[in-house]
């Protein structure tokens, strides 16, 4: 018979999340608790340090994650992340609780009592915070994860989607529809991420031998359809498509265009990086190069669970790799 944890729990008539405590030494058990899981447990011969084949050791009982009031209010992107380390969080009877952070905490430097104070296993760190709001968390000595955005004076683990590369195969993909004038839409100031777009966008550009214009390069602009539509009447000659940052430019761009009866792809053609609900509301579907964002919140578990286990490893930087879905837009 193979001794696991449900099994200490089933022979004492308690959870196996409260033998996982008991184990772990935490506080929020009693020390007679502690003392009879670990007197059965050695009965039992059961080791908490070592696994078999068929139940891989899981660390942890309590968990927090950390984002923007903004970030957690852009459910069709980042709320799939969350749901899906909140399914794992429920598959190993784990808790997660979340700390929404306004703009005025971010600011003013503001780290949630509860988190400062709380005995939590490990931090997810949902998107951009501020250079120096994440300082301060790093103050905490709790096992972190940055999710789809990193730092590199940090030493925090971090799971990223390979934006460059991403871009790069973007404008591939343009180059073999026999396309070779491209503008840029987004905003470098807002996040790393549209930073490194850019910049793969840049390198494609050189190594492609594509055509591009300043006039087309519109890389500092607040994602506001009013502000997109007065930078878009200004250009007299627009290139053959555009690469967009993200589904909320290219939304815009393309009501902009069919506003002024241009057809979409066959006037001007859209790419996007990202597909969420945006992506699907066009007519036609937007061609876009997307992050599994479900591998992405099952890669930050996992890769906090292997922090926790192994604290002195080398910091790690997992990139996903996004895939391109041609829907109608090009």
């Amino acid at each position: 018979m193979k001794i696991t944890m449900q099994t200490i729990a089933d022979r004492l008539g308690v959870s196996k999340n409260t033998v996982s405590q008991a184990l772990r030494g935490k506080n929020t058990v009693s020390e007679q608790t502690k003392k009879d899981v670990l007197r059965t447990a050695e009965r039992l011969g059961y080791k908490y340090e070592s696994s078999t084949n068929n139940e891989p050791v899981v660390k942890g009982t309590r968990f927090a994650l950390v984002a923007s009031d903004l970030t957690l209010s852009l459910n069709s992107f980042f709320g799939v992340i969350l749901n899906r380390i909140k399914e794992q969080i429920l598959a190993n009877n784990q808790e997660l609780d979340l700390y929404s952070i306004t703009s005025q905490e971010e600011e003013k430097l503001i780290i949630p009592s509860k988190l400062k104070g709380s005995d939590y296993d490990g931090i997810f760190i949902l998107s951009y915070l501020s250079s120096s709001y994440l300082n301060e968390l790093s103050t905490i000595k709790t096992p972190k994860i940055l999710i789809d955005h990193h730092q590199p004076n940090l030493n925090i683990d971090s799971v990223l989607t390979a934006n460059v590369d991403g871009t790069i195969e973007s404008l591939y993909y343009l180059k073999k529809n026999n396309i070779q004038k491209i503008g840029f839409i987004g905003d470098n100031r807002r996040s790393p991420s549209y930073q490194e777009r850019f910049t793969g966008f840049k390198l494609a550009m050189d190594a492609l031998n594509l055509q591009t214009s300043p006039d087309w390069i519109i890389n500092q602009l607040q994602e506001d359809q009013n502000s997109l539509f007065v930078a878009l009447e200004k250009i007299k000659n627009p290139p053959e498509a555009w690469f967009c940052v993200n589904n909320g430019y290219a939304l815009s761009l393309i009501n902009f265009y069919q506003s002024h009866g241009k057809q979409i792809p066959q006037d001007i053609k859209v790419i996007s990086f990202d597909d969420t609900d945006l992506s699907r509301l066009t007519n036609p579907g937007m061609t876009v190069m997307a992050t599994n964002l479900k591998e992405m919140g099952t890669t930050a578990y996992e890769l906090l669970q292997y922090r926790i286990i192994h604290p002195h490893s080398d910091i790690r930087q997992i990139s996903l790799k996004p895939h391109l879905i041609m829907r109608g837009t090009v």
